[in-house]
């Protein structure tokens, strides 16, 4: 019904504009799209180059990118590794090594190899902010088919310094250690997986921008957009605070099998299961970023009855995002999954 409302307004205002806009392709040509968020934390980071299109990108190969710290060269990185996906597709991604720590000015330079397309872009590493406490409780909710849920509740506690504008990220993930058998040898082996599902951010204050709830309401024709990615800035923070986020436990309900493990879910005897919660300060443009993604990936954004959503950039020569999050996390392990025990 929502969808409908939107298109009668949208069909309404089409049919008001008189005055039509020429559009002529040929005055846009292609730019240089970089995307690059590093994670202080993680061993390697991941650099993506790209051509703008019509229709569809053109990832790049053919070019280098040298990595600067504090205006000291770190890293030239000249040959992308290519991977291929599980549907087929093939990853073209710049991996980078560089460490760094706050406060550092960290500044990337990409070019192809035929030098006609270049971009750069300057970040400043912020300063990590630290979790004091998590406190956890497990809830169950009725799915939309009145089938039983399993969810992890977190309050996390932290305290934001408040002298400037800060920009944080919360995430939720689940790392799986999955004792099974091959289904071709029946030989035992284990498998470890980092899996994640929709972050749930109603009840929070600063996440839903004041406007907390204690259920997901999507019945209203205004419903404010989701909160995916758990972004947020400290102005409604004053010193100390405790965040309240939800993530569903993958063996509740419909389960872990069948859906993230197809192949060897029948051989699985159990699944270690622990939950990972990560508070992270990051860039200020990375915020937003993340905050024109949480639109886009709403369930309400539709390509052809909402305007574009416009994704702010912050390379110099080109588009695309490059942004910092350093931080830390706490780990927590949750009960075993076992099959035909933990099941509902």
């Amino acid at each position: 019904m929502k969808k409908c409302i939107y298109i009668i307004i949208i069909t309404f205002f089409a049919l008001s504009c008189e005055n039509e806009i020429p559009f002529d392709i040929k005055d846009n040509p292609p730019k240089l799209i970089v995307n690059a968020l590093f994670d202080a934390g993680k061993y390697k980071n991941e650099i993506i180059l790209a051509l703008t299109g019509r229709e569809k990108v053109i990832y790049i190969k053919e070019a280098s990118i040298d990595i600067y710290i504090n205006g000291e060269l770190k890293e030239h990185l000249a040959a992308p590794e290519i991977e291929s996906t599980p549907y087929g597709d093939i990853d073209i991604i710049y991996k980078t090594k560089v460490r760094f720590v706050p406060d550092d000015v960290v500044r990337i330079e990409a070019k192809t190899n035929d030098s006609k397309y270049q971009a750069w872009s300057e970040v400043t590493v912020p300063y990590p902010i630290n979790i004091e406490n998590v406190d956890t409780t497990i809830v169950t909710k009725n799915t939309t088919w009145n089938t039983p849920d399993e969810y992890l509740r977190v309050k996390t506690t932290f305290t934001d310094n408040g002298k400037q504008a800060n920009y944080y990220r919360i995430a939720m993930l689940f790392d799986l250690e999955i004792e099974t058998q091959s289904p071709n040898t029946l030989n035992d082996t284990v498998i470890y997986q980092t899996v994640t599902e929709s972050l749930m951010v109603n009840e929070d204050v600063v996440l839903t921008d004041g406007r907390p709830s204690t259920e997901d309401d999507d019945n209203g024709l205004l419903t404010p957009v989701q909160n995916r990615y758990g972004v947020f800035d400290n102005s409604r923070i004053n010193g100390t605070y405790t965040m309240i986020t939800s993530m569903r436990i993958l063996y509740s309900s419909f389960g872990y099998t069948g859906y993230y493990a197809p192949d060897w879910y029948k051989y699985i005897k159990r699944i270690k299961v622990k939950a990972r919660v990560r508070l992270m300060s990051i860039s200020k443009m990375q915020y937003f970023y993340l905050k024109a993604l949480n639109t886009y990936d709403s369930v309400d954004y539709d390509d052809y009855f909402n305007l574009p959503v416009r994704f702010p950039s912050n390379i110099e020569g080109g588009t695309g995002i490059f942004g910092i999050s350093i931080g830390n996390e706490v780990v927590m392990p949750l009960k075993d999954y076992i099959p035909g025990i933990s099941d509902f």
